[in-house]
């Protein structure tokens, strides 16, 4: 008695590849993928936007020095608590963060430096 199945469809099928789908296998991830320095994430019960542009896990210090201190200050200003982790800022609603303060941290941190950052922890500088 044979081991395998006969299916409906026995013989094998090709399945064309979308442009986006033949561009991931040919190049990789897309340049933001690679290298956008922010991102959002949702969570179970929060929400995450993680700052790498701004955060250097190579020695745990911001890049820009005062970065961490504009958040905390506006934040404590606005009367709004900071949930911060290393590179991170936590909140349940748009409204728990005080946006202007992290604009400007994003701001704080050029594509140039982001760059020159990612290709030195990769070891590509």
């Amino acid at each position: 008695m044979p081991t395998w199945r006969v299916t409906p469809a026995g013989e094998a099928m090709d399945v064309p590849l979308s442009a986006d789908a033949r561009q991931f296998y040919k190049s990789g991830l897309p340049f933001l993928y690679r290298y956008f320095p922010f991102w959002l994430a949702a969570k179970k019960s929060y929400n995450s936007l993680y700052l790498m542009g701004t955060y250097d896990s190579s020695n745990g210090k911001y890049t820009s020095p005062f970065s961490e201190e504009l958040l905390v200050d506006a934040f404590k200003k606005a009367g709004k608590r900071l949930d911060m982790g290393k590179c991170c800022l936590h909140f349940q609603e748009l409204d728990d963060l005080e946006l202007t303060s992290v604009a400007k941290v994003i701001a704080m941190s050029t594509p140039k430096e982001y760059i020159a950052y990612y290709k030195r922890v990769r070891g590509l500088a």
